[in-house]
């Protein structure tokens, strides 16, 4: 089974979709704008319109047709009496004249005596007295009633309440506001289309600039082993002829610390490659972790440490024993090189059902939140001097993540910040 490209295609993916992100949120403010500007501005226009008609319906006892045309249309009425009703249609009417109103004269006793209106009414008597009725028991200047908008004023000879029919406004708006939304929907899922298109070509140069580093890497350590390999039997010929001294220890040590670099960078070079192999079988993994842990007493007990255990037996899962065992050790490796003397690193391995727990925990310096959050990028040190005292590279946590993302696993870190540090891997 091949590994999962590691972190350059992380981050490749993480870049597109930062730029599809950006490139909808930003077409969707602007969508967003325009559609709630036209729905808004379209209601609110209606209503002051409605609003300065109502006005000039009271201000001219219901004759707002006087301004607009002369004395000798205005003279061609319609009068109709219904029942003592006195009903007035001023004909003809201007063809600014589109919305359905009329206004009802009423005396101080709220009884109806007059209907004026610029169009054919179609309400009965009765339907007016109830409608008129209805809004006096409201109580209140103007409003919305059944659909009709009026406002109510009260005259010498009365009150007049002026209407306004404003329901096929009012659906016509709604139908607005539906296309609208609509057309904003669609537009965004057109704009998420159009938005990976473009990041697939924006970053495109990323890409080549990730996989060109990435050959550099895989080519340049390649190159390394063979003179590491020469350094290193060279030294085995001196040390033969002159003698160990601390000189040739000094060359050693740094060809073991060289070899260890090319090596990671060599599994991280695969790893992003994809030529990463994970053996996926069954096996012991109480067993594998304690034979993890074994070579790590001998150096805590020198450093004055304590290494306790809690690991339960007879633990099994699915994964890639020697990839397990290697992450374990990274874990234990760097908990070692970042405690102190007398601190306690504590091993926990516990399973429920097919989950499995492990976690390794050490007491002293704890990790800063800023460091949690890049503690798995590749050559970032939290504590760059210490760690290079300790002979850290920077590479092994990248690699435990790397194993983790593999077994489809979420390796963790947990700190207080100044005394203690916990990695939890959860399968």
């Amino acid at each position: 089974m091949k590994g999962k490209n590691c972190n350059d295609a992380d981050v490749i993916k993480k870049l597109q979709y930062k730029y599809i992100m950006t490139v909808v949120g930003i077409l969707a403010i602007v969508f967003s704008i325009v559609f709630i500007s036209v729905n808004i501005s379209n209601r609110q226009l209606s209503e002051r319109q409605n609003r300065q008609l109502l006005t000039r319906l009271i201000a001219t006892d219901g004759r707002e047709l006087v301004k607009t045309i002369n004395s000798s249309e205005f003279s061609k009425m319609s009068i109709k009496t219904e029942d003592g009703i006195t009903s007035v249609f001023a004909t003809p009417y201007g063809a600014d004249r589109t919305r359905n109103s009329f206004c009802v004269m009423a005396g101080f006793s709220g009884q109806v005596t007059s209907i004026i209106s610029d169009f054919p009414i179609h309400y009965t008597s009765d339907e007016i007295c109830s409608l008129v009725n209805e809004v006096f028991s409201l109580g209140e200047e103007r409003g919305v009633y059944s659909g009709m908008l009026y406002q109510v004023a009260k005259k010498p000879y009365g009150y007049l309440a002026a209407f306004v029919d404003v329901r096929l406004e009012r659906n016509m708006q709604n139908q607005l506001f539906r296309v609208t939304l609509l057309i904003y929907i669609l537009s965004l899922g057109f704009s998420c289309v159009i938005a990976w298109l473009l990041s697939l070509w924006a970053i495109k140069p990323v890409r080549e600039a990730f996989d060109k580093q990435r050959q550099f890497v895989a080519d340049a350590s390649h190159e390394l082993k063979t003179p590491l390999s020469t350094i290193a039997a060279n030294m085995d010929v001196l040390v033969s002829e002159t003698g160990e001294n601390r000189w040739t220890g000094y060359i050693n040590s740094e060809v073991e610390r060289m070899s260890d670099l090319v090596k990671d960078l060599l599994y991280l070079a695969k790893c992003d490659s994809g030529a990463t192999q994970y053996t996926m079988n069954r096996f012991d993994v109480s067993r594998a972790v304690e034979s993890a842990v074994l070579p790590f007493e001998t150096a805590v007990f020198e450093r004055n440490m304590t290494l306790e255990t809690h690991i339960e037996s007879g633990l099994e899962m699915t994964g890639d024993e020697k990839r397990i065992q290697q992450l374990v050790i990274i874990l234990l490796d760097n908990a070692v090189k970042q405690s102190e003397e007398g601190a306690v690193i504590t091993v926990k391995l516990s399973g429920t059902g097919s989950h499995r727990t492990l976690s390794v925990r050490n007491t002293g310096a704890g990790i800063s939140d800023e460091d949690r959050k890049r503690i798995f990028e590749r050559f970032y040190r939290a504590d760059s001097s210490r760690t290079r005292d300790t002979g850290g590279s920077g590479l092994g946590l990248s690699i435990a993540k790397s194993i983790a993302d593999a077994h489809q696993a979420r390796l963790e870190v947990a700190s207080d910040g100044e005394t203690w540090t916990e990695f939890t891997l959860s399968i």
